[in-house]
């Protein structure tokens, strides 16, 4: 049976496009990675450390955070789910438009809990929080509340500012916590320390966007809250991690000057181009919003999102709908931020698209 998944399918992993539906690091994994990982293909002949001890010490290392309340999962959507069973939520909020809005409806009715979306307010060329209204939610709701928010968000780009997250959080502490997704942190702001959360919040971490290695999958929760740190490893699966992502990516994270330095330049590149891309899409006819991530929503009153992914797709561009993210329509698409002369060849395409769907 074929798992349906979030927005009923699947995207990526096409062959023979440019694929901007994916939000990988357009540099590709960080230089010397396959010698990395050629050196611990002996460790595929033993278990991992089922604590972890080795990779958290790097992790935390690298990130400037504690072990002890530092836990790596397989990918940052296991942390988000490990989260919200470990709070035995009754009730999830989601910052919307946001990733993973199906599965945590489908989690929800598993755990019969509730599920809230709150629909953040378009303004021009950006998306904002009404906190007002999303406080209000969440002394309505029953508690444990879990408030899910992707920060830079995806799909908009768009970034909650520090003393909004701090309401918020001040807020959720009295019925259960804020779960931030900082998935594309290090792309965004070209930096990886993970700043120290507050009293209810926890922060979940993803390697695999910045690293582009989505076959390695490693994320980390970290949180200051200890018996919820004990509560996330009773539910998470022995040996969660592999042998093979533990040895490479530890590797990784021992040379710290080149990971940051890989970081740092990425960041530079995105940032660049995602100002080149805005600039002239804006030109075309395209509402581009602000982003602070590797990717671009795009609206387009002039033509449907599945209309204008069949059209780039027949010369050989795949780009993501949006329209089935809550408080999106038809008239979305998000691009992802590639290479200068692959972004070149998504221009031609956007433009010429503008002129024969329009």
């Amino acid at each position: 049976m074929r798992r349906v998944g979030f927005h009923g399918g699947y995207h990526g992993g096409r062959e023979g496009v440019l694929d901007f539906s994916v939000n990988l690091n357009p540099l590709g994994p960080p230089p010397g990675f396959p010698e990395k990982a050629a050196g611990c293909l002996e460790a595929l002949e033993r278990y991992p450390d089922p604590e972890y001890k080795e990779l958290r010490e790097e992790l935390a290392g690298f990130y400037d955070a504690d072990p002890d309340f530092l836990v790596p999962v397989n990918g940052a959507s296991e942390g988000l789910f490990a989260t919200v069973i470990a709070v035995k939520a009754r009730s999830i909020v989601t910052i919307s438009p946001t990733y993973g809005e199906e599965d945590f409806r489908l989690l929800a009715s598993v755990l019969s809990a509730r599920v809230s979306p709150h629909i953040m307010v378009e303004n021009r060329d950006k998306f904002r929080v009404d906190v007002d209204s999303l406080l209000d939610t969440i002394r309505s709701l029953e508690p444990p509340v879990v408030v899910y928010m992707s920060n830079p968000n995806n799909p908009t780009g768009s970034r909650v500012p520090q003393n909004t997250i701090t309401e918020i959080a001040e807020e959720v502490a009295e019925k259960g916590v804020l779960l931030i997704d900082e998935a594309y942190e290090e792309i965004s702001s070209g930096e990886h320390q993970v700043r120290d959360p507050p009293t209810g919040v926890v922060i979940a971490r993803s390697l695999t966007k910045y690293l582009s290695l989505p076959g390695i999958r490693l994320g980390f929760l970290y949180t200051r809250d200890a018996e919820l740190v004990e509560k996330t490893w009773r539910v998470l699966p022995p040996w969660n991690i592999g042998s093979l992502t533990d040895c490479a990516v530890r590797l990784l994270l021992m040379d710290r000057k080149a990971l940051s330095s890989f970081i740092r330049e990425t960041s530079r590149m995105v940032t660049a181009e995602r100002n080149r891309l805005t600039t002239i899409l804006r030109k075309a006819g395209y509402r581009v919003y602000k982003s602070r991530a590797n990717y671009l929503l795009l609206r387009h009153d002039w033509t449907t999102s599945v209309q204008l992914v069949e059209y780039a797709l027949k010369r050989g561009i795949y780009l993501r709908r949006a329209d089935n993210f809550w408080g999106l329509n038809a008239r979305y698409t998000r691009v992802s931020i590639r290479r200068p002369e692959e972004n070149d060849a998504l221009i031609r395409v956007l433009e010429d698209a503008r002129l024969d769907l329009g």
